[in-house]
C-alpha cells in the first residue's frame, strides 16, 4: 500500500474539515436557534484560538509583540486553512492582510448561509484573536470589507463593504 503524500492529505483534511464545519452549524442551528448557535460559534473559535495560540507563535517563531507579529501569524494560519491571503500594510500599530481566496467563504457562497453565517465575525475573527493574544492581548482585529456582496441589490445594501477579497485590520491601540 503506497503512502498519500502529505500535500494531498492536508487538502483532504481541509476538505474533511470545512464539509463538517458546514453541517455542525446546520445541525446546532436547527437545535439550539439561530442566536444561541452564534453565540456558541464565536465562543468555541475563540477559545480555539487562545488554546492554540502560544504553540502556534512559538512553532513559527513569532517575536514581534505587536501588529506586524499578528499579521505575520494570520497569514501563516491561514495557508494552512487553504485560505489565500496577502499582506498589504504592515507596521507595529497597524496591519492589513486581504484574504483573496478563502474555501469557507467559496462553500457558503450561493447557499442560505451566505447570509446567514457571518464567518468574517463568527470565524476569523474569533480565532485569529484568539491566537493573537499569545502575542499581544490589546491586539484587536476588524474586518473593513468581505467577500459577500453577490448579485442582490437589496442584499447588498446591508454589504456595502463587499468586494472581491476580505480585508483584515489588525490594530494595537
Amino acid at each position: 500500500m503506497s503512502e498519500i503524500p502529505a500535500e494531498v492529505m492536508l487538502g483532504m483534511l481541509r476538505q474533511v474539515l470545512v464539509t463538517y464545519l458546514g453541517h455542525l452549524w446546520y445541525a446546532m442551528e436547527d437545535r439550539a436557534g439561530a442566536l444561541t448557535m452564534n453565540q456558541v460559534w464565536v465562543d468555541s473559535w475563540r477559545h480555539t484560538g487562545v488554546a492554540l495560540g502560544p504553540d502556534v507563535v512559538k512553532a513559527l517563531n513569532i517575536t514581534e509583540k505587536d501588529a506586524a507579529g499578528a499579521a505575520k501569524l494570520v497569514q501563516a494560519v491561514k495557508s494552512v486553512l487553504g485560505i489565500e491571503c496577502e499582506i498589504k500594510e504592515v507596521s507595529p500599530k497597524r496591519s492589513v492582510v486581504y484574504v483573496t481566496r478563502c474555501p469557507i467563504y467559496e462553500n457558503i457562497k450561493g447557499t442560505d448561509l451566505e447570509w446567514e453565517l457571518r464567518c468574517e465575525y463568527l470565524v476569523c475573527i474569533p480565532f485569529l484573536s484568539g491566537l493573537a493574544q499569545a502575542i499581544n492581548p490589546n491586539l484587536t482585529f476588524t474586518c473593513a470589507k468581505t467577500m459577500r456582496g453577490g448579485t442582490d441589490k437589496e442584499m447588498q445594501r446591508y454589504f456595502a463593504h463587499a468586494g472581491d477579497h476580505c480585508e483584515l485590520v489588525i490594530e494595537l491601540p
